[in-house]
């Protein structure tokens, strides 16, 4: 696996790159957004370690345009409780670590990030009505238009779409998408399904419904 480090800190940089190449990666680092595109359109890299700490405003919009750059390279911040909150809608990152971290958990959300990458590259495409998401790409499309998701809305919509019917709690999607008791519990759940919502719903399409004291499901 090939890991990205981009960190203004050195000693932070360094002490990620020993880690990666501890476990046997291949690893990278750069100090700013614009160094890490160059980076991913040169090697494409399975993992993108940003330290958003680091980063000032104009950072933050040069990361955004990294991580709209590329839909195979998976993205993890690492950051305090104050940015943690509003992290997944700055700036896209597929999942944080709060710190301080411990290595072990790093380590486990980097490889379960590229593990549902490539499983979701083995899938067949999912179809409910104008709805068609290929986890081979993971593309989302809706009467023909590509819909931009950020990873965790789009793994939340391929679970609830492969399981048409099935009705979840937020508990449980917790679990299945964010893999731990995650922070922001079931808040962030509601979240994503509003955010979900408006990008994939509109006047003539409805996929996802509300179960009232149960959680969620796909339609049928």
């Amino acid at each position: 696996m090939r890991i990205l480090v981009v960190s203004k800190s050195q000693q932070e940089a360094n002490s990620l790159m020993l880690l990666m190449t501890e476990q046997g990666y291949t690893a990278d680092k750069v100090q700013s957004g614009k160094e890490a595109l160059a980076m991913i359109e040169r090697y494409g890299p399975d993992a993108v370690i940003v330290d958003v700490k680091q980063c000032g405003d104009q950072e933050l919009r040069h990361l955004h345009d990294v991580i709209n750059s590329s839909r195979s390279a998976q993205f993890l911040g690492l950051m305090n409780r104050e940015t943690a909150i509003d992290c997944e809608s700055t700036l896209g990152l597929d999942d944080f670590v709060l710190e301080p971290y411990e290595p072990a958990e790093l380590i486990t959300r980097l490889e379960r990030l590229v593990r549902h990458r490539d499983e979701a590259a083995k899938s067949e495409l999912i179809k409910c009505g104008d709805l068609v998401i290929d986890p081979g790409k993971y593309e989302v499309r809706l009467a023909g238009k590509l819909i931009p998701l950020t990873l965790k809305e789009y793994n939340l919509l391929c679970f609830l779409a492969s399981k048409r019917g099935l009705v979840f709690s937020r508990k449980v999607l917790l679990s299945k998408i964010w893999g731990y008791d995650y922070f922001g519990g079931a808040r962030t759940v509601d979240i994503h399904i509003r955010r979900l919502r408006s990008k994939i719903e509109d006047s003539r399409h409805s996929f996802i419904e509300t179960v009232r004291g149960a959680g969620y499901k796909f339609k049928e």
